[in-house]
């Protein structure tokens, strides 16, 4: 999906194109409807990145046990 911003809109807002993309992924992954690895892609940055970018405007990271429980699953696997 493509969003078009008109270049008269874009003249006075205050943030780039790239800016714009993660404020929107942020908000994405807020209402959950993406995932962190998903959103982070999405930016072109790392997860960790996109961590620091949420932790930067006070979102919290959505983590349950099933994750725990995949994290842990991928340790396990790592280890053999």
């Amino acid at each position: 999906m493509i969003i078009e911003i008109p270049d008269d809109v874009m003249a006075h807002a205050p943030l780039s194109e790239d800016e714009i993309r993660i404020e929107v992924l942020a908000v994405l992954y807020k209402k959950r409807v993406l995932t962190l690895e998903k959103a982070a892609r999405l930016a072109g940055i790392t997860r960790f990145d996109f961590q620091h970018i949420l932790a930067e405007r006070q979102i919290p990271i959505h983590y349950d046990e099933s994750d725990l429980e995949m994290d842990l699953r991928h340790l396990s696997e790592l280890k053999h």
